[in-house]
């Protein structure tokens, strides 16, 4: 039986749609797929690689003044003046002449720092005998920063940091030890008693402190190591004698300036990702130390935001190092790298929006 030429037209019509919609539709969702895939590559591939890039120069910054600091407490100088302290006694000439060298040479070396806010020589027991009283260029907050002559105090007497005790510190047992140790992030409380720096830069007084907007300046690290006797220096790790711990507090500005630097590049500069930016947390991987929103500092993944898969993630990466999609005031990407100086973990995200603008526009 011969199908009519109309019959035919409309079975070869219904076979050819059952035949090519599906794979047009196959075709277009793999493309799509495909597209979403390597957007999602190429995303997690770049906030990889600003992170790490980041890292570097964060470590490069740290590095220095680890190394200055360890310079500094194996100067000769420095252990010759400390060593004639322990020739006389406190009355005598000859001990305050020699601190006064010391103080001298704590003062040059905030000077070549330039981001160093104290230093300070420390007996064994933990008494500070002298610090410098030189303060820290570019002081944008406190008491001191409209002082002409750029002192903390005029003279050894009047030193209010002389014989404060910082034997409390979590990682004074391993410095006076004769371990070289990094100073925890946070509010010293002898480099306040010398500055002054108010701790929020807001006047919102009403409000809680965790959800005021905090004055970077206010917070600082450091490093500590021992003033050997001799020019020996230890190896792999093994403590030396010491003769007295040079403590190193450094400005908390300038880690977050330099962070803030990356966010300015990409606000002001990147017409794909405008919303990146930087953070860093301590070496718990819980507790935010740097940010661009100056409110989180202090504030825990865990409790505070709820982000204990971000903690997780970065606990268990290899290396320390990894990605992650998460959300926090909006959805995000945001890869991770450890500083090895202080064992921190920087992180780099963007908003999900802005690669789905790049993805689809």
């Amino acid at each position: 039986m011969q199908i009519p030429k109309r019959i035919s037209y409309k079975l070869a019509l219904v076979f050819l749609i059952l035949g090519i919609v599906p794979m047009t539709l196959v075709g277009v969702t793999a493309y799509f797929v495909a597209r979403d895939t390597m957007a999602e590559t190429y995303i997690e591939q770049f906030v990889q690689r600003v992170a790490r890039d980041t890292t570097v120069n964060l470590e490069t910054s740290l590095n220095s003044m680890r190394v200055g600091t360890e310079l500094l407490a194996g100067s000769t100088n420095l252990r010759g003046n400390v060593y004639d302290l322990a020739s006389y006694e406190r009355v005598e000439d000859e001990y305050i002449r020699a601190l006064e060298r010391i103080r001298s040479d704590l003062n040059n070396s905030v000077e070549i720092f330039g981001n160093a806010d104290l230093l300070a020589v420390v007996a064994l027991e933990g008494r500070i005998i002298v610090t410098s009283n030189r303060a820290r260029r570019g002081i944008q907050t406190g008491r001191l920063k409209d002082n002409t002559d750029n002192r903390l105090f005029t003279d050894l007497q009047s030193n209010p940091l002389a014989d404060e005790d910082l034997s409390s510190r979590s990682w004074w047992p391993a410095v006076a030890s004769g371990k070289p140790a990094v100073i925890d992030w946070g509010i010293e409380r002898v480099v306040q008693e010398a500055y002054g720096y108010p701790k929020f830069l807001d006047d919102q007084s009403n409000e809680v402190d965790k959800n005021r907007r905090k004055n970077p300046e206010a917070y600082s690290f450091g490093f500590a190591k021992g003033i050997p006797l001799s020019e020996t220096n230890s190896e792999d790790g093994e403590s030396e004698v010491i003769q007295a711990v040079l403590v190193a507090f450094f400005n908390w500005r300038s880690i977050q300036d330099l962070l803030n630097r990356v966010n300015d590049d990409f606000e002001e500069r990147s017409t794909q990702f405008p919303s990146g930016y930087t953070f860093l947390f301590a070496n718990d991987l819980d507790t935010i130390i740097a940010h661009k929103y100056p409110d989180l500092y202090s504030s825990e993944l865990v409790k505070d935001h709820g982000l204990k898969i971000l903690h997780d993630k970065m606990d268990q990466a290899p290396g320390r190092l990894g990605y992650m999609y998460y959300d926090f005031r909006g959805e995000k990407v945001a890869a991770f790298a450890p500083v090895p100086t202080t064992g921190w973990e920087l992180g780099f995200g963007i908003n999900k929006a802005d690669y789905l603008e790049a993805t689809y526009h």
